[in-house]
């Protein structure tokens, strides 16, 4: 009777122990993964603004300063009915090179779905999808006319 009440005894300190060393690991685990806080990972606004800068058509914002898409990648804008170029010109998407990456612009009234449907059209292996602004809308209304 006396050894059962020992063993016991000694059970319960194995399992107390057994937690003790299972926090200190869950908690050494996740402060490993938290990087510290320090004055040199402030943010500015260079790192927090957005991967490309923004597409604008010169002749429809009336500024010729704009900063350019970048050389390694094809802007596709999609009217509503077609596939057009960054000049707004008829664009056929089995010309486009697959290694280029694109930024797809659509009409913001596109639903998620749409603008899946449209990506897929593009047989390119990297492509963005991004609302098309005020200026560009302007742009494809004048282009139209």
């Amino acid at each position: 009777m006396r050894g059962d009440a020992t063993q016991s005894a000694l059970a319960e300190i194995a399992l107390a122990l057994a937690m003790c060393f299972f926090s200190i690991a869950i908690v050494s685990l996740v402060s490993m993964a938290v990087p510290a806080a320090t004055a040199n990972t402030a943010r500015t606004p260079e790192a927090s603004s957005p991967p490309f800068p923004k597409v604008t058509l010169a002749s429809a914002v009336g500024e010729q300063d704009k900063a350019p898409m970048p050389s390694d990648m094809t802007l596709v804008v999609h009217d509503g009915t077609s596939f057009r170029d960054a000049e707004l010109n008829a664009l056929n998407t089995d010309s486009l090179d697959p290694a280029t990456p694109v930024l797809l612009a659509v009409p913001p009234s596109v639903g998620i779905e749409a603008a899946a449907a449209l990506r897929s059209k593009i047989a390119a292996d990297s492509v963005v999808v991004t609302a098309l602004d005020a200026a560009w809308l302007q742009a494809l209304r004048e282009h139209g006319q």
